[in-house]
């Protein structure tokens, strides 16, 4: 452990740091996967797996010092519509990874809390895999099965040990999300052809009648586009159609508004501008999440969102609370009583003391 991490520690358990109880700030948190079987690093990046018993004593942490509400709720206090007395935060997650049905949602749900989940429609059910996933996991296989894969297309490949491979999934990222879907086909297929069959990985997005269970069950389902691409990077016509068609096929599927969306960011690029925003307000949200860093403020752009993102170094609730603190002021208690629109911990939430000693183990 750090000298970081254990002062982060202590100041935790010294109760120094904790979530800012502020009228005028909230934060929202995105996650990724949630899973601790290990076939997750094969679809998304290790850093951003966060194991199912971390992830629950994250929600305990903020379901006991916080209040965590839906994105309507936090759209409803930036409006000046609803007050949200005390630290408010909205749980996230991207892409759609059936692990967020199989660990996290029984999770939320054990805990009377509720998030928003913005998925990749064409993904859904596998039915196109996710073009992020399928690169990591041919490029893992390609490393496993020592089959040399000198180029992609024009593109060379080094998959040679894990640094390297580590670079090759970066840069072929930053490729095939500014290319036309066609062209990204193209390339992935011609990596699957060199590879052979895969070893029979487990269904790594997604059901629709997941998500239908999941909405019914008071969860939010928001658009993350439609195939995930870079959409500064793509022609405004297709990044039209990425924004507005995977809202209507979510409404479709679900029968009930979408109006919630989250920019893509495959591979840390510059993911919204001005014209994109546009064409997000165009289809009709009516909030957009980013990947930039910050708390939500009154005032803040509805269409550009900022968020704090949680990974695996996230492992002891000490970090989200050294997070909404250290980004939002002095600290205070949060006040015990409820408001509309906001989702507490049920009574048969652990303690603090429990949830202190649990931590521990």
């Amino acid at each position: 452990m750090t000298p970081a991490a254990l002062l982060k520690r202590a100041l935790y358990w010294a109760g120094v740091v904790g979530p800012a109880r502020r009228a005028d700030v909230a934060w929202i948190l995105t996650y990724h996967s949630v899973s601790d079987d290990g076939t997750a690093a094969t679809y998304a990046g290790p850093g951003i797996v966060v194991p199912p018993v971390v992830f629950e004593r994250h929600v305990r942490f903020l379901a006991r010092t916080c209040r965590i509400v839906s994105l309507d709720a936090l759209a409803a206090w930036l409006a000046g519509d609803l007050p949200l007395a005390g630290p408010a935060v909205a749980i996230t997650f991207d892409d759609g990874y059936r692990d967020n049905y199989a660990h996290a949602y029984p999770i939320l749900r054990r805990y009377g809390a509720t998030a928003t989940f913005y998925v990749v429609t064409e993904a859904i059910g596998d039915a196109e895999p996710l073009w992020t996933a399928e690169l990591r996991g041919l490029l893992l296989r390609a490393r496993a099965r020592g089959v040399p894969v000198p180029r992609i297309g024009d593109h060379p490949v080094d998959v040679g040990d894990p640094a390297a491979l580590r670079r090759t999934i970066r840069g072929m990222g930053r490729i095939l999300r500014a290319v036309d879907r066609a062209t990204r086909r193209g390339l992935l297929a011609e990596l699957r052809a060199r590879l052979g069959p895969p070893d029979g990985p487990p269904a790594v997005m997604m059901t629709w009648d997941e998500l239908r269970e999941m909405h019914r069950g008071g969860m939010t389902i928001g658009s993350h586009t439609m195939s995930h691409p870079a959409l500064t990077e793509i022609p405004p016509a297709e990044a039209a159609r990425e924004i507005a068609g995977s809202r209507a096929r979510l409404e479709a599927e679900l029968d009930a508004p979408v109006t919630h969306f989250a920019y893509p960011n495959p591979g840390a690029c510059v993911h919204v501008d001005e014209a994109v925003k546009a064409l997000v307000r165009e289809a009709g949200y009516s909030t957009a999440r980013t990947s930039s860093k910050g708390p939500v403020t009154p005032g803040a752009d509805l269409l550009a969102l900022p968020t704090l993102g949680v990974s695996n170094r996230h492992d002891h609730p000490a970090h989200l609370a050294w997070m909404l603190s250290a980004r939002a002021g002095p600290v205070r208690r949060p006040a015990s009583a409820g408001a509309p629109g906001v989702t507490r911990a049920p009574s048969t939430a652990p303690a603090p003391g429990a949830e202190r000693a649990e931590e521990t183990r």
